[in-house]
């Protein structure tokens, strides 16, 4: 069975203005949304460290002792790539074996490791 209503009037002019518009405006806010959205998903993540920074954690050395220099308090150790020259400061612990060493028990020909902190 099919009712209508013989006193009905079609939508008025405004009234059809106000539902496009509204239309309009919802179509514009979803469309912002999505863009909105889009540009915050391509922004690039600042969290990870730049790569330049130094670890928070002692660098591993290992290597022949090649020379000593007493005066300076210096030894230089040559690796397998390149040849490198560490300073004994008052805060250096040198062991050897499982005992305290100094730094004079260092010598040339010896085969040492350790760990430093880059300054």
């Amino acid at each position: 069975m099919i009712l209508s209503d013989c006193n009905s009037t079609p939508p008025s002019v405004n009234e059809d203005a106000i539902m496009k518009s509204k239309t309009s405006l919802a179509i514009g806010m979803i469309a912002a949304s999505v863009l909105f959205s889009l540009a915050f998903a391509a922004q690039t993540p600042t969290a990870s460290p730049p790569a330049g920074k130094p670890a928070n954690r002692p660098i591993p050395f290992h290597g022949m002792v090649s020379a000593i220099d007493q005066k300076s308090k210096t030894f230089t150790i040559s690796g397998k790539e390149a040849t490198r020259i560490f300073k004994v400061t008052e805060k250096t612990i040198i062991t050897k074996g499982t005992g305290n060493a100094k730094f004079t028990d260092i010598v040339e020909n010896q085969e040492v490791s350790g760990a430093y902190w880059r300054n």
